[in-house]
């Protein structure tokens, strides 16, 4: 986290508790430096950001002073506001994706619709120092050496921190495999033949619906509620009702709500699952971004019989295209990697993957993990609060646990898919609720990515994405 961006954080904390209140003067640039050990243009900077925003105002010789109050946030209801659909149905998915998908890589773009985090976030400089190391170790290295299983010290040291989250494996129940969502597609391959119905929590994770539609699945929605997640009577009644191949669910930090299911949802989904034998794919990409610092459990966490596959991946360790990614399953170990023989047995990531493993092994990635957790959680919580103040009534937003998208509802008749196109022609990137859901449901809702650095423009941009957030017809005469 940038110096001038704790400033912020600590002037945004202190106006919401009360310590500072409406029209009172906050401490002196000078004053400021004092207190924090910054130079006075880090406070300044952080100061004319606030103004920028309309949180505090400068007077003249006199200083800066609070303008405003934090604006309180439309929440959603505890019960249910979507039903979960009673059919299996074919994937629903259109071009939209793929522009939404390929603008994450246009810079001049404004990527609130990514799913993935700021690039800014990663020690791009250490991990470039230690893969060139490893490079200059063994510059003759052959991608055939590879064990197909991956790189040992690294399946060992993966093995070993699954301890810190209640997850007992063996080294070799550790599948390594590339980057990006190859591992999460191995697992769907793995689980199902062409035909089967996949349960699939909804919002969600939408790039794996392009996994399930080019494998002829049929997707059975159930709906993951912003506040709780699944609900474990659902789930029963649904498994029962249905013959399910396969249940795709992310219980913690979810994307795009954010929220962490609670350990006795997760123990009653468990105990469902195991008793019908249906394998759970547990996306657990985002596992490790949790605000809190202490270790979140998951679903294998509570998983004593294996039918849990966890796919999960290295946060905090490298921005997109330097990823690694790993599938923990003991009951499934041989299917999967028969799979991964017929995807890509031999990546090629072998030095990636070992210079991944001497990265872990030191207290460089610990450090990076907690920066990154931290950063998060306040750009989030500033994000949430300048979106707050542009929303229309009737909006609600989610309290994300951790990652860095929230998912927002917009008023009744706002038509998402018009917004996004129309975001898309003013250089603003934007993933609309129907990506989310597999029969394109969620027309009225957004997901947004809120892991950049908020700079002043990144702010203009997300004011003009809050205009858009209206009725349809109101955004018809608008324009």
């Amino acid at each position: 986290m940038r110096r001038y961006e704790q400033v912020v954080s600590y002037i945004c904390k202190r106006i919401e508790v009360g310590t500072l209140k409406l029209n009172e003067r906050l401490p002196s640039v000078r004053e400021m430096s004092k207190r924090t050990g910054f130079s006075m243009v880090t406070v300044h900077h952080a100061y004319a950001l606030l103004e920028s925003e309309g949180i505090v105002k400068a007077k003249p010789r006199a200083g800066f002073y609070v303008a405003r109050m934090p604006v309180s946030l439309g929440t959603f209801s505890d019960g249910p506001s979507v039903k979960a659909k009673p059919k299996s149905a074919p994937v629903a998915s259109d071009s939209l994706n793929f522009k939404v998908m390929a603008s994450w890589h246009n810079k001049e773009l404004e990527a609130f619709g990514a799913v993935y985090p700021s690039d800014d976030l990663f020690p791009r400089r250490k991990i470039n120092q230690i893969l060139r190391q490893v490079l200059l170790r063994d510059p003759k290295r052959s991608p055939e050496t590879d064990a197909p299983e991956g790189d040992p010290l690294l399946r060992e040291i993966i093995a070993r921190r699954a301890t810190q989250r209640g997850i007992i494996v063996r080294p070799s129940d550790v599948l390594v495999t590339g980057g990006g969502l190859q591992g999460l597609d191995i697992c769907v391959g793995a689980m199902t033949k062409p035909g089967d119905t996949v349960l699939v929590e909804t919002p969600t994770f939408f790039p794996l619906l392009d996994a399930l539609k080019r494998r002829h699945l049929l997707a059975l929605e159930i709906y993951s509620h912003p506040i709780s997640g699944i609900d474990p009577d659902q789930f029963s009644h649904l498994l029962n009702r249905n013959q399910v191949a396969a249940c795709l669910l992310m219980p913690v930090n979810h994307c795009p709500t954010g929220v962490t299911y609670s350990d006795d949802a997760m123990r009653a989904i468990i105990r469902v699952a195991t008793s019908k034998k249906v394998p759970i794919i547990e996306n657990d990409i985002f596992g490790g971004l949790s605000y809190q610092q202490e270790a979140e459990v998951s679903l294998k966490s509570f998983d004593s019989e294996g039918y849990v596959v966890q796919f999960s991946s290295l946060p905090g360790l490298a921005p997109s295209g330097y990823g690694i990614s790993w599938i923990i399953s003991e009951r499934f170990h041989t299917a999967l990697l028969e799979q991964k023989f017929f995807t890509n047995l031999f990546g090629g990531d072998g030095l990636m993957q070992r210079s991944a493993a001497e990265y872990m092994s030191t207290g460089n990635y610990d450090r990076a993990l907690r920066n990154l957790r931290d950063t998060l959680r306040l750009r989030m919580q500033r994000g949430l609060g300048l979106i707050a103040e542009h929303l229309p009534k009737g909006c609600a937003v989610s309290r994300p646990s951790g990652g860095f998208t929230c998912w927002v509802r917009g008023p009744q008749g706002f038509d998402a898919i018009s917004a996004s196109q129309r975001a898309l022609q003013t250089n603003i990137s934007l993933a609309p609720g129907p990506m989310f859901s597999p029969t394109a449901s969620f027309r009225n809702f957004l997901a947004l990515n809120f892991s950049f650095e908020w700079t002043a423009q990144r702010i203009d941009k997300l004011r003009a994405i809050a205009s858009l957030v209206r009725p349809a017809d109101a955004v018809f005469l608008e324009a």
